[in-house]
């Protein structure tokens, strides 16, 4: 009895560890996009470019790197690429690019906080919804057969 107890929590422990690992490796992939993001944002405001601008293109170059990094090691998508999946990726990304942008307009402009604390904020809270298309819309992870993903 115990040794079957035993097995089921070792079995729970693998199927949790199954849907922490995308959301770990994908924290790790969004640190380096951020670290991409904030670096292109920090040069280009430097350099002159409207805040607004540069966050458009800042979070792009973050985006890029992050369809190639979370496709290949975060979600380990081996289907070819589609151009379905592509589309919903940057539809994904769309979305964040527009609730961060809104936001760190709003808390710079509204609220007076630095620009890089605006960017941080803004970044922080358009990363959930990033995550959530990613793993349940565009790189859809196989559960196995016989299992309910919970």
């Amino acid at each position: 009895m115990s040794n079957l107890r035993n097995q089921r929590n070792l079995s729970n422990l693998g199927s949790l560890g199954n849907r922490l690992l995308p959301l770990v490796k994908f924290g790790l992939v969004g640190l380096l996009n951020t670290g991409v993001d904030f670096a292109a944002f920090l040069l280009l405001t430097g350099a002159g470019v409207p805040y607004l601008t540069a966050q458009v293109i800042a979070v792009l170059l973050g985006v890029l790197n992050s369809y190639f990094l979370n496709r290949s090691w975060t979600f380990r998508c081996r289907t070819e690429r589609g151009t379905r999946e592509i589309a919903r990726f940057f539809f994904i990304n769309l979305i964040s690019l527009a609730v961060s942008t809104v936001l760190l307009q709003w808390a710079h402009s509204r609220l007076g906080w630095p620009l890089v604390t605006g960017k941080l904020a803004a970044t922080s809270a358009s990363s959930w919804i990033n995550y959530a298309g990613s793993r349940y819309w565009v790189f859809r992870l196989p559960t196995p057969r016989g299992s309910e993903e919970s």
